[in-house]
């Protein structure tokens, strides 16, 4: 009886170890997501803060066949350049601080560092997202934006160069981009610094320069629409809405909305409502009628209790 327990335990840490499943031999066609493009691409390893016990790149390792702790630390990694080569379907298991055991599926990324030809393996769950590192041609994009001036779209404020305060923008204003950096976390690889036209300063984060960019219009909307009436600019300044606005109005003053739906009223007119996500668990609901913002309604986005009698947002009130 022990023996055959003692053969099952053994089969099923064999079966539990770490290591490679299988090659993926076309990552262009098995990713439906921006992974069907990382192989072949030049990598840079972010130098982020860390505490002096702390291990930045707990997702990088030697070895993915070896259970034992071979994960990279700080001054392996940061600020080298490396190229995916492969991708391979793996496992891992471990054990967590309450000591509860875990069975991990992923994908282990191959890669050679440039430096010295080293190869590293970096493990990715598909849950905690691109971590530690960013792509070197996301970046040369970035850098070909430096001097561009943008006017503020949908992005409310810049970190200060401190890390401890927030620079408001007003919409429509300009501000310069002066400089790009490497950033210190995966999600957000790339830093821009941007300049307002008072001489502040200030940054923020992006993953993709091409996704930044839709939050800025990167000409002068004051100018672009002139003919607008001055009311509507008031309230669009102040990030307000009034009945009347057109959607590029509305959208210049809150920024795309989340969704978008069409429906047809009881008169039989297409009432286009956009939907934009508020604070305390609610949501708001703008109502089109032949392009003009007719009304607007807010109600519970989840079934988390919402106080009815506190209106989230005072949006009749005047600028």
């Amino acid at each position: 009886m022990m023996k055959n327990i003692f053969v099952f335990l053994m089969s099923f840490l064999v079966l539990a170890s770490d290591g490679l499943d299988e090659k993926i031999h076309s990552p262009q066609t098995y990713f439906s997501d921006e992974r069907r493009t990382w192989v072949g691409r030049e990598i840079y390893l972010l130098p982020r803060k860390h505490g002096p016990g702390e291990n930045p790149f707990f997702d990088f390792c030697t070895d993915p066949t070896d259970q034992h702790d071979t994960r990279l630390g700080y001054r392996d990694l940061a600020g080298k350049t490396g190229h995916f080569l492969e991708v391979w379907q793996a496992h891992i298991t471990y054990h967590d601080w309450m000591r509860v055991f875990h069975y991990v599926q992923g994908y282990f990324w191959k890669v050679r560092l440039d430096s010295s030809g080293r190869i590293v393996w970096y493990w990715d769950d598909n849950q905690t997202g691109v971590m530690n590192f960013g792509f070197v041609d996301d970046f040369n994009a970035a850098r070909r934006h430096i001097g561009d001036t943008l006017y503020v779209k949908s992005e409310p404020c810049l970190y200060g160069l401190d890390d401890s305060t927030a620079i408001p923008l007003r919409n429509a204003e300009p501000v310069v981009i002066r400089k790009v950096e490497w950033g210190e976390f995966g999600n957000c690889p790339i830093k821009i610094i941007l300049e307002r036209s008072n001489g502040q300063i200030g940054y923020l984060w992006v993953w993709k320069i091409e996704k930044f960019l839709k939050n800025w219009y990167k000409t002068n909307p004051r100018k672009r629409f002139h003919v607008w009436n001055p009311k509507f600019w008031r309230y669009i300044l102040y990030r307000r809405l009034v009945p009347g606005m057109t959607q590029e109005m509305v959208r210049l003053s809150w920024g795309e909305p989340d969704r978008r739906e069409t429906f047809i009223s009881t008169s039989g007119d297409t009432q286009i409502v956009w939907i934009y996500p508020g604070v305390r668990h609610v949501e708001y609901l703008l109502y089109f009628l032949k392009n003009s913002l007719r009304t607007w309604k807010w109600q519970p986005s989840s079934k988390t209790e919402v106080d009815l009698e506190l209106k989230p947002l005072h949006l009749e009130e005047s600028p």
